[in-house]
């Protein structure tokens, strides 16, 4: 990214997600998967709700864990930086990997939206399978925290680290999200976890209602 982000680009900005235009070609590309409705209606043109926004207008949808917060996906790539692509469909391909490419076929439901790098923040989602009390996870949850661009230079260099996996086993920390490899023989604990980091972080966007004016079209 090689464009200077300029305050005329935000369309919303908070302590944890700052979002652009979508015609502006800056920033990162980034998406949160959804399931449709059985209503039937199309979230693309009625846009997002948080789980918190939902339960007050007394929509039921299948959760019991109420949230203020729409959940987006962090890149799995750490080459979102790097160049400019001429359309959000190989920004899509790059930053998202084989999530597009391979398997695109199991993930057809997606909304995608800009943000500035440095001013969104990343957290490690894996914190939720951690065996935490309420307190202890939103402190842990909070450590995990860092700007996309420190997460995206983090994931690039886990990227240049190679596999040993005849004599190793990798494991990822949940609050550096750095990658490490371990003898066979060892078992690392917490803040230690053997899922791909770059697969579970993720953004927090608390816009009770995601219009489709912030959607990117892709």
């Amino acid at each position: 990214m090689s464009d200077k982000i300029l305050d005329s680009d935000i369309k919303y900005s908070d302590e944890k997600v700052t979002i652009l235009h979508p015609h502006v070609k800056k920033g990162v590309l980034i998406v949160t998967f959804f399931t449709p409705p059985s209503s039937g209606e199309d979230l693309k043109k009625t846009g997002l709700k948080t789980g918190k926004k939902l339960r007050e207008e007394g929509v039921e949808f299948g959760r019991s864990k109420i949230h203020p917060y729409i959940f987006f996906r962090a890149p799995l790539s750490g080459d979102c930086l790097e160049s400019a692509l001429e359309t959000p469909k190989q920004e899509l391909f790059r930053n998202y990997d084989d999530i597009f490419t391979k398997f695109g076929h199991l993930f057809p439901d997606y909304i995608a939206i800009r943000v500035d790098p440095d001013k969104t923040k990343v957290y490690s989602s894996e914190m939720r399978t951690q065996q935490f009390g309420k307190e202890k996870f939103e402190t842990e949850y909070k450590r995990s925290e860092k700007t996309m661009t420190e997460y995206l230079k983090i994931i690039k260099q886990n990227s240049l680290k190679e596999n040993a996996y005849i004599t190793h086993n990798v494991y990822y920390n949940l609050i550096t999200c750095e990658k490490r490899l371990f003898e066979k023989a060892f078992k690392p604990c917490y803040p230690f976890d053997g899922a791909p980091i770059e697969r579970n972080c993720e953004v927090l966007v608390q816009v009770p209602h995601l219009t489709p004016d912030y959607f990117v079209d892709c």
